[in-house]
């Protein structure tokens, strides 16, 4: 009767140190997705609003004045390997590690008055309440506004190629998560500000601007991760329900070395510009399609 007592202590103690790493091991999920979402927001931010020409020209003087308004789509890949690790730990069914973030983006921009510059400004957001196909305890929310101003160092004219530098800034609110219901939710709500520096160089041929830049990338984040489950995560013998916790991510810690480029075409006053990126610390791909009125 001992011997099997001691058996049954031992295999309950056992069941309950297996268990108890559950909540640890969910933690460490959400540590790693946090680390992989942020850089996601950071290129996706950036990878719109982009001009194939690296100064578009004066607003005045010029005939005609330059300037240049439309909208644009684009999409960045998402690692979620940890968030689905972190979602099958609460009992969903897991979804693609694979994922590919969208943007959709208004955007302006206008050249400079008797200065050689351009400045523009950009309003986008996603809601995957609104399309077809997601599934339904999938979600992504968010909304980005911004801009940035560029400085021509060179004008593009005769032979010689355009080149400017430039800087930027973004603000970013949004939503990512996981179950709606009773039974179990997950969600990370982030804000996030972004700073960037630019350097672009492009050539226009005729009807065809080739081009290439560089970007270097810094965020400031805060997010805040809720979680619940019905059946609840083990944590030290103790079933624990539901967590909250806050993660930031400084500007010095989250920069990122990310070089673009693509082509643009103009066909009369309808441009239409081609661009990718990638991010050369977090291996993060990035590519958008923009249709404008410009001039």
């Amino acid at each position: 009767m001992k011997k099997l007592l001691g058996v049954l202590v031992f295999t309950v103690t056992t069941i309950f140190s297996i268990n108890a790493q559950n909540l640890a091991d969910f933690n460490r999920s959400l540590d790693s997705f946090h680390n992989t979402y942020i850089p996601t927001l950071q290129n996706a931010t950036v990878q719109q609003n982009v001009y194939a020409k690296a100064f578009i020209g004066k607003l005045f003087p010029a005939f005609p004045p330059h300037f240049g308004i439309g909208i644009d789509g684009g999409v960045t890949r998402l690692d979620a390997t940890e968030l689905n690790n972190a979602a099958s730990m609460l009992g969903f069914t897991k979804l693609t590690n694979d994922m590919i973030f969208p943007t959709f983006s208004a955007n302006a921009r206008i050249g400079g008055l008797f200065l050689p510059f351009d400045l523009s400004f950009s309003c986008f957001g996603f809601d995957s309440s609104k399309i077809k196909g997601i599934p339904n305890d999938f979600t992504v929310n968010w909304f980005c506004i911004g801009g940035d101003l560029r400085w021509a160092i060179l004008d593009g004219s005769g032979l010689l190629p355009a080149l400017s530098i430039g800087a930027g800034y973004y603000y970013t609110k949004g939503i990512i998560g996981v179950g709606n219901s009773s039974t179990a939710s997950l969600s990370q709500e982030t804000v996030m500000h972004t700073g960037f520096a630019s350097i672009q160089l492009s050539k226009t041929i005729i009807f065809f601007t080739p081009y290439v830049g560089f970007r270097a990338i810094c965020s400031k984040a805060d997010s805040k991760i809720t979680w619940s489950s019905a059946s609840g995560l083990m944590n030290g013998g103790v079933r624990i329900y539901n967590g909250y916790s806050e993660k930031t991510t400084d500007f010095w810690t989250s920069i990122i070395p990310q070089v673009y480029g693509g082509f643009g075409l103009a066909l009369g006053p309808v441009n239409l510009d081609l661009n990718g990126g990638w991010d050369f610390r977090n291996q993060i791909w990035s590519a958008g399609l923009a249709i404008r009125v410009q001039l």
